[in-house]
């Protein structure tokens, strides 16, 4: 009787997170396709057919046109059959993603279960599954790599912690943690973190009296496992992408030339944000850009902020450490851990500030916060009345867990489309340059090119770094037949040309060519030539060239 009703009470305890991630993100069920959708979904001829599958593991995830687009096979591969079982609309995939939120939010309660007391552990999930920073990767349906990357971490982790219980690791239990790390790896690239996350586990929650060398023996096929897995994913990757890196940088750092001594300095004034985001996240943001996110190019009172958060995690870790606070060091290792890939400090990232990326990093967070909310409690002095100080508790606790669940689901709608996102955006970060570019691109294809213009301009004006908008202000001229407004776009745009001039050669030399400047088409044109891309479309355009120069000049001659 005692096990049944603690599988009855665990069971109710599980239906309950289930249930507020379910009503905290019901509303993403109405949303369509947003932002990234269109590219990676709705517009992808690569994920409309099933038999295209298998070639999804041979091709990048932006595919052949976007060097080292990033790995992403198994994301895609959902995208296809969702894509099929829905008959090409959105509501399937956003089924997808609420369903893998709920399924998550009840992985994290079982992992807080194996780490926190029962009620500490209810607490922290029922955060996670109300917390506001996960709304972009639930609401949008690109998201969905977020999502099973952490369902396969924090489903690695419970599996890994349960079978180390029983002071085993059966080849059942690590084929199974080996399957999570293979849906985590491929699904998106931060899920390589797996096995660190499993070190943590195994230094931080595994309780096994017996020596290092026995407990190291014991895994020992399990490491086995996924160091041959690991080695693999990094050379099939390696080969598909042609380069370890993966994803381009983002075009913000390669503008201004940002050294990896810059990147490192800017991700440390970012450290603020990431807290904010995983504590306090009332302010969201689609798009975290210059100059409201500034580079680094110097130390200054810009990176205080960040040091001091850096600091204080790096101390309470120490502390945790020397007293013995198992749980506060795993959950800060959780958090170090899962921010390592995506925080910039040790590859450039294909963007500055992404809040879906923070969805696994959220679940170290809010073990923590059960961790420190329980030592507190249990801190308290003998003289505080227990029932007082429960009721406030439990009053301050509604409270945040009520706020926490009306912005996550009040967030769900503004991805409902572009005519909701993008107007939003400009409004959430007035100051950042990629809200303007992506409106004001909006703008022109809706109809209001007037509009669309201005907006262009002012992405232009807050960060004349980024090649990309003065680049697609060219093409939106070059499209209305204004070429002489186009052309000193394009040389602006080409300033940059370890970005640029894989998309910005071609329609410049077009531009020449429509102006009459042959003699400087010709030179344009044979540079692109000479690249090795889209050569036959080049070679088109010269013959085009040498057709009119000749013409040119027999005009002359005559004259």
């Amino acid at each position: 009787m005692t096990r049944t009703g603690e599988w009855l009470r665990r069971t109710r305890a599980e239906l309950a997170i289930g249930g507020l991630a379910l009503a905290v993100s019901f509303l993403s069920l109405f949303n369509g396709f947003a932002y990234d959708d269109a590219p990676i979904v709705y517009g992808n001829d690569r994920i409309h057919a099933l038999r295209g599958i298998p070639a999804l593991f041979a091709d990048s995830y932006w595919g052949a046109n976007v060097p080292a687009g990033g790995y992403r096979p198994l994301t895609l591969a959902g995208f296809a059959v969702q894509w099929k079982l829905g008959g090409g609309g959105a509501f399937v995939f956003h089924i997808v993603n609420v369903l893998l939120y709920v399924a998550l939010s009840v992985l994290v309660y079982r992992l807080a279960r194996r780490v926190l007391a029962p009620r500490a552990a209810w607490i922290a999930a029922a955060l996670f599954a109300v917390h506001p920073v996960h709304v972009e990767a639930v609401a949008n349906i690109v998201g969905q790599a977020e999502l099973l990357v952490a369902l396969g971490c924090v489903g690695g982790v419970v599996l890994y912690v349960r079978e180390r219980a029983r002071g085993t690791m059966r080849w059942r239990a690590a084929a199974a943690i080996v399957g999570c790390y293979v849906v985590a790896a491929l699904a998106k690239e931060n899920g390589i973190v797996l096995p660190a996350l499993l070190v943590a586990a195994e230094l931080w929650v595994v309780s096994d009296a017996r020596g290092w060398r026995v407990r190291i023996a014991t895994v020992r096929p399990l490491v086995l496992l996924l160091a041959a897995l690991g080695i693999a994913y990094i050379q099939v990757r390696a080969m598909v992408l042609g380069d370890v890196a993966g994803m381009p940088p983002h075009t913000a750092y390669i503008g201004i030339r940002l050294t990896p001594e810059h990147r490192v300095l800017t991700m440390i004034g970012f450290a603020k944000e990431w807290a904010r985001l995983l504590v306090w996240p009332a302010r969201l943001v689609a798009e975290y850009s210059p100059p409201m996110t500034p580079l680094a190019i110097e130390l200054g009172a810009q990176q205080l902020p960040g040091f001091l958060v850096l600091f204080a995690a790096a101390m309470l870790f120490w502390l945790a450490l020397k007293r013995g606070w198992r749980d506060v060091a795993f959950s800060l290792a959780w958090v170090a851990i899962s921010m390592a890939p995506v925080s910039g400090f040790f590859v450039a990232t294909g963007f500055i500030l992404a809040e879906r990326t923070l969805m696994l990093p959220s679940a170290g967070a809010m073990l923590l916060a059960g961790a420190v909310g329980a030592r507190l409690w249990n801190a308290l002095p003998a003289t505080v009345p227990r029932a007082r100080a429960r009721a406030i508790v439990s009053a301050a606790l509604v409270v945040v867990g009520a706020l926490g669940f009306w912005r996550s689901a009040m967030r769900q709608q503004v991805w409902r489309d572009n005519s909701i996102l993008f107007p939003q955006t400009l409004l959430d970060a007035p100051d950042s340059y990629r809200a303007h570019q992506i409106f004001g691109m909006w703008l022109f294809a809706v109809g209001y090119p007037g509009e669309g213009e201005k907006h262009l301009w002012h992405a232009i004006k807050l960060y004349p770094y980024d090649p990309l908008p003065p680049f697609l202000l060219a093409e939106e001229y070059r499209k209305r037949g204004a070429c002489d407004r186009a052309l000193p776009l394009y040389r602006w745009s080409l300033q940059t040309p370890q970005i640029s001039e894989g998309f910005a050669l071609g329609p410049y030399a077009r531009c020449l060519f429509a102006t009459g400047q042959y003699d400087e088409a010709r030179r344009q044109t044979l540079r692109g030539i000479a690249r090795g891309e889209f050569v036959r479309d080049y070679r088109r355009l010269l013959r085009r060239v040498d057709s009119a120069r000749v013409r040119a000049r027999g005009t002359s001659a005559n004259d």
